[in-house]
């Protein structure tokens, strides 16, 4: 079944109020009890608390939080269904995800560091997107960070107990180090917020305290004045990216800030540069982590890489373009990947990956190579060790992978793109554009590969538009090969005026 066709298939068979999904770990008892305590009982949305429990005893929380609501409370078994104005436990001993309206269990694997929290944060968000709020409490680790980024992504809400009243702050500082929360608060004050959120109440009517501020004419204008504001705080066009997906951003904000209009949202955004810079930021978001899709990174490492490798000379450099690597656990897997392959085949050849993005702040991310514990979910045990130092809660990438990347702000659509490159990996990025940028951003990609030279998108992107300059390897997994066909007279002459138009910026720059 296709991917579309089975997320449709759930979203036909969802539980139609909200799910409040509760993470908790050491200390999060109090926070549960104080979040219920002040919780209504007819809310109409479904709460489901996730906490980390030892299989070796038998849990009493549905005993100790029945003193504090009057709210059903079940233990979750298999295939049991989504409840509104009931609060859902999980098992102990368990995973536990959402497949449309239903429960699913699977037991913890006793060897492999397991994370709940970001299993059904990630679960929820695929199919209740807007409709989903995450709410983080007291907790050691970061278990629930990388869930949370996957709500946000999917328009939904998230709330973290503020980390001076947990007694356990690791899991609350975790997340707000994501920069995506919505609201800290006491667990107690969380739970009027998420009603408030869920009721969405537009509270607020915005006034302008400046006569420098333009009042818009009517909600499409106000739109197009924030598209402005954003190309003038940030160089990005998004007149270039979906409008559903735009919109569906500034309806978030709108219900985050529980104000009245898109008009009063622009009139807002003239006065508070921090509320500007959090719509830019979550308009640019992205969901990566190391070897996503780890059918089509296995089928690089099989069908591309040991060949590039080969046929290069030793002394001569294996050239890539990660276009769009967000945080950079795309650009580390591939380097990952070419030095396990040196390795084998016992050949070294330089190695220079570009990795790139047009958000500058992920790139600096990017750059540190700092990641918390959740990607030991992600990698295995012998990567984490060949290529990875452990500090604390955190995983640092070792010297010899982070000297491999170079790690720069690049805007695919508007600056020029790079030249000669073995491999270009581009994925899940022209998915947020509009077929024509999508067309322009693929004429990019393909002049940067060189004849011979791979590209690799993501699963829910085509060669269309350029499929003459390419042939196929795997297009199941998205694995393309450039032909030596010549590339468009029209993109030659784009290509060109960008780079007249940067080397006149720099001669500006040094008069």
């Amino acid at each position: 079944m296709k991917q579309d066709d089975s997320k449709k298939e759930l979203q036909n068979s969802v539980f139609g109020g909200y799910v409040v999904a509760l993470g908790a770990s050491a200390g999060g008892l109090e926070a549960l009890e104080n979040f219920f305590r002040e919780c209504p009982v007819d809310v109409g949305a479904a709460f489901v608390v996730i906490q980390h429990l030892s299989p070796d005893h038998k849990s009493i929380m549905k005993d100790l939080l029945a003193r504090h609501t009057q709210m059903p409370i079940v233990v979750v078994e298999q295939g049991m269904q989504l409840k509104a104005n009931c609060i859902f436990l999980i098992p102990p001993g368990m995973v536990m995800t959402l497949k449309g309206d239903k429960f699913h269990l699977s037991a913890k694997s006793p060897h492999v560091l397991t994370l709940p929290i970001d299993i059904f944060f990630n679960s929820m968000s695929q199919c209740y997107e807007n409709r989903c709020v995450a709410v983080i409490l007291s907790g050691t680790g970061s278990d629930g960070s990388r869930g949370s980024l996957a709500v946000n992504a999917a328009g939904g809400f998230v709330a973290v107990q503020d980390p001076s009243e947990a007694k356990f702050d690791g899991m609350p500082k975790s997340v707000l180090a994501t920069e995506i929360v919505d609201v800290i608060l006491k667990a107690e004050e969380l739970a009027k917020r998420i009603v408030n959120h869920i009721a969405n109440p537009n509270l607020n009517k915005v006034l302008a305290s400046s006569d420098q501020v333009t009042i818009p004419e009517d909600d499409n204008d106000a739109m197009d004045g924030i598209m402005a504001l954003l190309l003038q705080a940030g160089g990005i066009d998004f007149r270039d990216y979906k409008s559903a997906t735009f919109i569906r951003r500034i309806e978030r904000r709108i219900q985050v800030r529980q104000i009245k209009s898109v008009s009063d949202y622009y009139i807002l955004l003239q006065e508070d540069h921090a509320e500007l810079a959090t719509l830019r930021r979550e308009l640019l978001i992205s969901v990566t982590s190391f070897f996503r899709d780890e059918e089509a990174f296995e089928a690089l490492a099989v069908s591309v890489i040991p060949d590039l490798v080969a046929r290069t000379d030793p002394h001569s450099m294996i050239r890539v373009w990660s276009a769009g690597t967000s945080t950079g656990e795309e650009a580390y897997s591939l380097a990952m990947l070419f030095i396990e392959e040196f390795e084998r085949a016992r050949r070294w050849p330089q190695l220079k990956i570009f990795a790139t993005d047009v958000n500058q702040q992920v790139i600096e991310t990017a750059a540190a190579g700092q990641y918390t514990q959740a990607v030991a979910a992600e990698l295995s045990g012998q990567r984490l060790e060949r290529f990875f130092n452990k500090t604390g809660n955190y995983f640092t990438v070792k010297p010899e992978l982070r000297q491999c990347i170079v790690f720069a702000k690049h805007n695919l659509l508007a600056d020029p793109p790079f030249t000669k490159m073995d491999l270009v990996s581009c994925r899940n990025a022209l998915i947020y554009f509009k077929p024509e940028a999508q067309l322009r951003a693929m004429h990019r990609l393909q002049y940067a590969t060189k004849p011979g030279g791979v590209l690799f998108l993501g699963s829910s992107e085509s060669i269309s538009g350029v499929s003459k300059g390419f042939e196929e390897i795997n297009p199941k997994l998205k694995l393309f090969r450039r032909n030596n066909k010549s590339l468009p007279l029209s993109l030659m002459l784009t290509i060109m005026a960008c780079r007249a138009i940067k080397r006149r910026r720099r001669v500006l720059k040094a008069n």
